[in-house]
């Protein structure tokens, strides 16, 4: 590993974030605008006449939103869960070293 590569690839982790933290403004507005246009078809002079189109898109919305909030838990977990286990080997690491160089001295 170079000496130039720990600060790109902090950047890189940097720029990921941005991009993730970007895309979940997108999706709450995209998401946001979506329902006011369905509210806005309910209410609207075709509404009556497409009502269970309307609602079928409205339950697909709402399905939509149920599966992202599903998949944030999951990579919410999935992120704790990789933070623990290399937690884990590197005590593993250090207790398998430490003894080691005890040796050494």
């Amino acid at each position: 590993m170079g000496p130039r590569q720990t600060p790109t690839d902090g950047r890189l982790g940097h720029a990921t974030r941005l991009r993730h933290h970007q895309s979940e403004i997108d999706y709450a507005g995209h998401a946001q605008a979506l329902s006011g246009m369905l509210a806005a078809q309910q209410d609207g002079p075709r509404g009556r006449a497409a009502a269970h189109d309307i609602d079928s898109a409205v339950t697909a919305l709402d399905g939509w939103r149920a599966a992202h909030r599903d998949i944030e838990t999951d990579m919410t977990t999935l992120a704790i869960g990789s933070m623990v286990i290399g937690v884990s080997r590197g005590f593993a690491v250090g207790g398998g070293i430490w003894p080691r160089l005890n040796e050494y001295h």
